[in-house]
């Protein structure tokens, strides 16, 4: 992401496209503080009963929000398919 950023095209679709994934990726890792602050596991119980990859609090939550993770590759399907982009 850091590579998109710093090369960033002019089309105006990508720049909405980078927003967008930043700030899901905010989310996601707010989701981690807010679990870890206030000792309140709602995301992270299921990986800590099964130690899977795809039990990870912020995949959940982006799963439980969008359907599926969220990531540079499918970022644009994803902001079709959930607004009005």
């Amino acid at each position: 992401m850091v590579n998109d950023i710093e090369n960033l095209k002019n089309s105006a679709k990508f720049r909405e496209e980078i927003r967008f994934l930043i700030a899901v990726t905010i989310s996601h890792e707010y989701v981690h503080f807010a679990d870890t602050n206030y000792g309140f596991n709602f995301w992270s119980d299921a990986f800590f009963e099964d130690r899977l990859e795809e039990s990870e609090a912020g995949i959940l939550f982006e799963k439980a929000v969008f359907g599926e993770t969220v990531w540079r590759s499918n970022v644009g399907i994803i902001m079709r398919n959930f607004g009005n982009w």
